[in-house]
């Protein structure tokens, strides 16, 4: 068995994941990882989507020539791969969907957002697939924060205080995106095949501490627009896009976890500052994101 520390949980797992923060085998284990036959079909399925099928306390995602995956109570991750795949479409599909379900599964709040730790706080920058969370983050990093997740951020609720821990030990970039930050793909690892995306390192390991949520920035790339502005969400407005930026969202009826989801979310509306960004699709606006969220969250 590998041993691995995610989102504050400890990992074991049949499967090599270097991708993982490594963790400590003598701790108890709280996720297991295991190499198992799945059947095509869940028994008592609740909501079938593309791809998935799922019923309280079960997650089951079927991704032809690629694997099987089966998660059980969020403790178990059962995967089944398919023959001739490779192994690294795998993984793609286990950091993101699979582990979706199990933040579910394990009475978190799954956002589908990147973040960043400042002084003992965490930030989260949410927003829809290319709104540029990743390179954010990146950017960020090389100005010297603590990058801490890259599009899927678990918020957990320590005595119904909303924390966050650090989680998988890359970052997501496409070759443009490199470039912003002054990189190369050279060296870097391709994270699927037939997908021209990179694996760029977080620099540092923080995966023993806690960090308390203080702000979320939604991110809305903005073609109309020259100029990058920042408003302050409030009022029912927040809880509203708050709970929009839940990660796997149409799962969550399937668990029939609606009403746990309401409240975390309204949790998470009571304790933190909500911002949304307007960015201008610019090489420039990068620089310029940076600088504004170093001045909002006290760099």
């Amino acid at each position: 068995m590998h041993y691995y520390t995610l989102f504050g949980w400890n990992v074991a797992s049949e499967f090599e994941l270097p991708e993982l923060f490594e963790g400590d085998h003598e701790k108890e284990v709280e996720i297991k990882i295991l190499a198992k036959e799945v059947a095509k079909e869940l028994k008592g399925v609740k909501k079938k989507g593309i791809g998935f099928q799922v019923k309280p306390g079960h997650y089951q995602l079927n991704i032809d020539g690629v694997a099987r995956f089966y998660v059980i109570e969020g403790r178990e991750i059962q995967i089944d791969i398919a023959p001739n795949a490779d192994f690294k479409d795998v993984k793609v599909f286990l950091f993101a969907s699979v582990l979706g379900g199990l933040c579910h599964l394990r009475s978190t709040l799954p956002i589908h957002a990147s973040a960043v730790a400042n002084r003992g706080y965490s930030y989260l920058f949410a927003g829809n697939s290319g709104s540029g969370k990743s390179t954010l983050v990146a950017a960020l990093q090389k100005e010297g924060l603590l990058a801490l997740n890259d599009d899927l951020s678990p918020i957990v609720f320590a005595d119904d205080n909303a924390v966050l821990n650090q989680g998988i030990g890359r970052m997501k970039l496409w070759p443009d995106a490199l470039k912003m930050l002054g990189k190369t793909t050279n060296r870097l690892y391709q994270i699927r095949s037939d997908l021209e995306k990179y694996a760029l390192e977080i620099e540092t390991a923080e995966t023993s501490k806690e960090f308390p949520v203080k702000s979320i920035f939604i991110l809305c790339p903005n073609i109309y627009t020259k100029k990058l502005t920042i408003k302050k969400v409030e009022g029912k407005e927040k809880l509203v896009k708050l709970m929009r930026q839940t990660y796997r969202s149409q799962l969550i009826n399937g668990f029939e976890l609606e009403q746990e989801h309401f409240r975390k979310c309204a949790l998470l509306s009571n304790q933190v500052d909500l911002y949304e960004i307007q960015q201008p699709r610019s090489v420039p606006s990068l620089n310029e994101q940076v600088a504004l969220i170093k001045k909002y969250i006290g760099v």
